[in-house]
């Protein structure tokens, strides 16, 4: 089993110091995203104890299927949260 732990401290302290942020397309974004993890995870795609620059990479997997998931969504906001997050989309090598 999975579970999905938001760390609301987290997001609230992303939003407070990147206010153009709005709650319900942060929020949606991260569901998705972490959905993503528990199908990959589930789906044996992905090893939940992997070493952490299996990690890294893991996640811009995970965020470029997030964003292709929610891009033609028409939803106020989303496109802040794409552009908060478009550097975990880039290849690893290009993301420093």
């Amino acid at each position: 089993f999975y579970k999905i732990c938001f760390q609301d401290h987290s997001i609230l302290a992303a939003m407070k110091i990147t206010p153009h942020l709005q709650l319900f397309p942060f929020s949606l974004y991260i569901v998705t995203h972490e959905l993503i993890h528990i199908v990959r995870f589930s789906e044996f795609l992905q090893n939940f104890e992997a070493a952490p620059d299996e990690r890294h990479q893991e996640e811009t997997r995970v965020h470029g299927q997030t964003h292709q998931i929610l891009k033609n969504i028409n939803i106020a906001g989303l496109a802040k949260v794409f552009r908060f997050y478009e550097k975990w989309r880039l290849p690893v090598d290009d993301f420093n």
